[in-house]
């Protein structure tokens, strides 16, 4: 997964949410303009509305700045893992190998990309 910029993650969550952009200003307490800054990442949102922006678009700032450290794994990873766990031991070597195939192919893929 690739970066997203912060004003890529408001709108989306904010669409998500189904929030009009005049909506969350007029919760935010701020112009309407500062959201569209905020979304074609002109501006950032003043660090003390961090709390409330989140709180608003139901996310974590985690996800607001778009970072997921290593050892956390989201839900689909969760499910997957849980899916898994349910395999037997051959079916998960089955897995493995095709994970392993897989990774050799994106590898062999990004050092020689097809034009």
């Amino acid at each position: 997964m690739g970066y997203t910029t912060m004003g890529e993650q408001i709108k989306k969550y904010r669409k998500a949410k189904k929030i009009s952009q005049k909506k969350l200003a007029e919760i935010m307490q701020i112009t309407r303009n500062s959201v569209i800054n905020w979304e074609s990442d002109r501006y950032k949102p003043d660090i003390n509305l961090i709390p409330k922006l989140c709180e608003v678009l139901d996310i974590s700032p985690n996800d607001l700045f778009d970072i997921y450290p290593s050892n956390d794994i989201n839900d689909h990873e969760d499910t997957l893992l849980d899916q898994y766990r349910k395999i037997s031991p051959f079916g998960q070597k089955i897995i493995d190998h095709l994970i392993s195939d897989i990774l050799t192919e994106e590898r062999a893929e990004k050092e020689n990309p097809v034009e």
